[in-house]
C-alpha cells in the first residue's frame, strides 16, 4: 500500500492496493475506524466493496427500469397512433398538393400562351367559376362513405377531399365577385392568398364559402343588388 498524506494538516487519504482483498480490507477497517466520508474506485465490479464503504442502495435502478418501461410502452403506442394518423392524413394530403400544384400549373401554361399570343380562346372569368349542382350531393356521399373503413374509406377521402378542393377554388371565385366594390382590392386578394398558402387550413373557409354559394347563390344575390339600372326607352 502507498499513501500520500498532505502537509499542514490532514484533508484526506488516497491508497492504492494490489488486489480487491486487500482494497475490501482497507475499506472495512476505515468504517470501522469511524470514518464515514469514504469512497472506492475499481476496475471491475467488487460486490463486497459497496457494503464495506456503507454504500447504500438507491432507487435510481428502478426509476430506470419504470422510466424505460414507459418509454417504450409510450413509443409503441405513439407509432400505432402516428400509423393511424398517417393512413388517414396522407391520401387527403396527395390530393391536395396534386391539385394545387395541377392548378397552378394550368394558370402559369395559359398565362404564358396568353403572353405569347397564341391563347387562342378568351381568357376564363375566375367570378364564374360553378361546379355542377350535383356535386354537393357527391360531396355529402362520399363523406358519409368516409366512416366505413377500409378501402373504401380511404377511397372516398381522395374523392371528398378533390372535391372540397374544388368548393374551395369555387370559394376564391366568389371572394374575387363579393370583393369587385371594394377599394384596394388587389391587396386584400394577395393577402387572402398569402394567408391561405402560409397556413393551408384556412381553405377550409374557401370551401365553405364555395357550398353557401352553391345553396344560397351568394354571388347572384350580389350581383342583383349592384346591377345597374336598366337604361330608359327612347
Amino acid at each position: 500500500m502507498s499513501a500520500s498524506i498532505p502537509t499542514g494538516g490532514i484533508h484526506g487519504l488516497m491508497a492504492e492496493f494490489d488486489s480487491a482483498t486487500e482494497l475490501v480490507a482497507a475499506a472495512n477497517k476505515t468504517r470501522e475506524a469511524g470514518f464515514v466520508d469514504v469512497d472506492a474506485y475499481s476496475p471491475i465490479p467488487i460486490e463486497e466493496l459497496h457494503h464495506a464503504i456503507g454504500f447504500k442502495a438507491t432507487k435510481l435502478p428502478l426509476m430506470v427500469l419504470i422510466g424505460g418501461l414507459l418509454g417504450v410502452a409510450m413509443s409503441g403506442i405513439g407509432l400505432g397512433w402516428q400509423a393511424k394518423l398517417f393512413v388517414v392524413i396522407l391520401p387527403a394530403s396527395v390530393v391536395i398538393a396534386f391539385m394545387t400544384t395541377l392548378t397552378l400549373n394550368l394558370w402559369l401554361a395559359a398565362k404564358i400562351a396568353a403572353t405569347s399570343g397564341r391563347l387562342h380562346r378568351p381568357w376564363p372569368d375566375l367570378t364564374r367559376a360553378e361546379l355542377p349542382p350535383m356535386t354537393l350531393a357527391a360531396l355529402s356521399a362520399t363523406l358519409a362513405f368516409c366512416f366505413v373503413g377500409g378501402l373504401l374509406a380511404i377511397f372516398a377521402q381522395i374523392v371528398t377531399t378533390g372535391l372540397i378542393m374544388a368548393y374551395a377554388i369555387v370559394g376564391f371565385a366568389v371572394l374575387h365577385t363579393l370583393t369587385l366594390a371594394v377599394k384596394s382590392r388587389g391587396i386584400w386578394l394577395t393577402c387572402t392568398y398569402v394567408v391561405v398558402a402560409t397556413f393551408t387550413w384556412p381553405i377550409l373557409a374557401m370551401m365553405a364559402l364555395g357550398i353557401a354559394d352553391a345553396v344560397f347563390g351568394l354571388r347572384k344575390s350580389y350581383l342583383q343588388r349592384t346591377r345597374p339600372p336598366p337604361l330608359p326607352a327612347s
